[in-house]
């Protein structure tokens, strides 16, 4: 029915779905996601606010309403839930919380949280270049910079590529001429092709 463009029929057939499923974050998000793509926001966060009303306190309940918070742009609700998610070893919580600490212009605590992952056992230059790359395109390139050259400078990178572009860039957009000078070179030689 969404994709009819009948919002009443849709949010009808969603209501009865999540009757089976109630407790199902990923669910409401999905349900979220069409309604919205189809300009039915007022409908889709009244799926968002349901599933607030989950019970729990596991990682997944953590990281899952604080993504719902940040759905509703409350990060300052969203925040605990993804400290709490984050500090129990979840790599997604650690994103969005970048994400939150770096539009609230809180520049050294998104460093200090990625520094503390970089150094666990975890630490994956995948998901540091995803930070850089949502950071660069947030427009703080200086903070993207910083994450870019951490993930390069891990032992295990599968990303490189990636990472060196998101650098160059960086320094393009510091007007830092002679360091992306350098990178290019760099990256040139490393991949002729």
């Amino acid at each position: 029915y969404v994709h009819l463009g009948d919002a009443e029929l849709a949010v009808a057939d969603f209501n009865n779905s999540v009757k089976y499923d109630k407790d199902n974050y990923d669910l409401y998000l999905e349900i979220y996601k069409q309604l919205d793509d189809l300009g039915f926001r007022e409908y889709a966060l009244q799926f968002v606010n349901m599933a607030l009303q989950i019970n729990g306190n596991s990682v997944k309940d953590n990281l899952s309403k604080g993504r719902l918070y940040m759905l509703l742009e409350q990060n300052d609700q969203a925040e605990p839930y993804l400290k709490k998610a984050a500090d129990r070893g979840s790599e997604e919580a650690t994103i969005y919380l970048c994400q939150i600490y770096q539009s609230s212009g809180r520049i050294d605590e998104a460093s200090g949280l990625l520094q503390k992952f970089v150094q666990s056992e975890s630490a994956d230059p995948a998901v540091i270049g995803e930070i850089g790359d949502m950071t660069y395109a947030s427009g703080d390139y200086q903070a993207a910079l910083v994450y870019y050259q951490t993930g390069l400078s891990l032992e295990s990178i599968g990303n490189v590529q990636q990472l060196i572009r998101g650098e160059i860039a960086c320094y393009e957009q510091l007007d830092m001429w002679d360091e992306a000078k350098n990178a290019l070179a760099q990256y040139v030689a490393k991949y002729p092709n």
